[in-house]
């Protein structure tokens, strides 16, 4: 398991204690096979595909969409 896996379900696991069962979702680029690996890891589901744009507004991104159970 790498650092990423482990201190999202770190946040996952803090989450959930505080405040119980509340729907969780995450994003990530589509192209970003990495982070989607860990999204999967963490036990979200992708549900579809979204765009998100950069900071400075001038780029659209496809994104990918995951929720939890």
């Amino acid at each position: 398991m790498g650092y990423a896996t482990e201190a999202s379900k770190a946040m996952i696991d803090h989450v959930r204690s505080k405040f119980g069962d509340v729907p969780l979702r995450a994003e990530c680029a589509a192209e970003n096979t990495a982070s989607a690996h860990v999204i999967e890891k963490c036990g979200l589901v992708f549900k579809g595909f979204g765009e998100y744009t950069s900071y400075d507004g001038l780029k659209t991104f496809k994104a990918k969409i995951y929720e939890s159970r």
